[in-house]
């Protein structure tokens, strides 16, 4: 049996004062610098995707949050969208060498794919906070 160590957040109960009034931007912003969203002040992710149990600072329960298969789906789009972007405005004399394009495209989505992965997530764990909706 494994002893658990958490601080209950009092979700449906009084919230702290410091962290009733939260704006959106401010909540984001937090998120896209992969800190938790509540206090800004930790770390959000164990490692490199996985989320904290809880929030070494201010205590808030992260790991009841799931993301689910969001941020995959929006980083792989947004990273397909540039690679086809890239695509068109590099094919701008009409004739485009299809094998250059692929082994210059394909490795540029992918990395951009993984760099905006957590980011990502970030966004999304603090859009599912702000909403009220773990």
């Amino acid at each position: 049996m494994i002893k658990s160590t958490v601080t209950q957040w009092p979700i449906d109960g009084p919230v702290p004062p410091e962290y009733q009034a939260l704006s959106w931007v401010t909540m984001l912003m937090r998120g896209i610098r992969m800190r938790c969203p509540v206090c800004g002040t930790a770390p959000a992710f164990n490692g490199f995707l996985k989320v904290k149990h809880e929030c070494t600072h201010c205590h808030y329960p992260l790991g009841i949050i799931q993301c689910d298969d969001a941020p995959p789906y929006i980083a792989m789009t947004l990273g397909l969208l540039l690679g086809v972007v890239g695509i068109v405005i590099s094919d701008q004399n009409g004739h485009l060498d299809f094998g250059l394009a692929l082994g210059v495209f394909l490795p540029l989505v992918t990395i951009v794919s993984i760099g905006i992965l957590r980011p990502i997530k970030g966004i999304i764990l603090a859009a599912i906070i702000k909403n009220k909706m773990q």
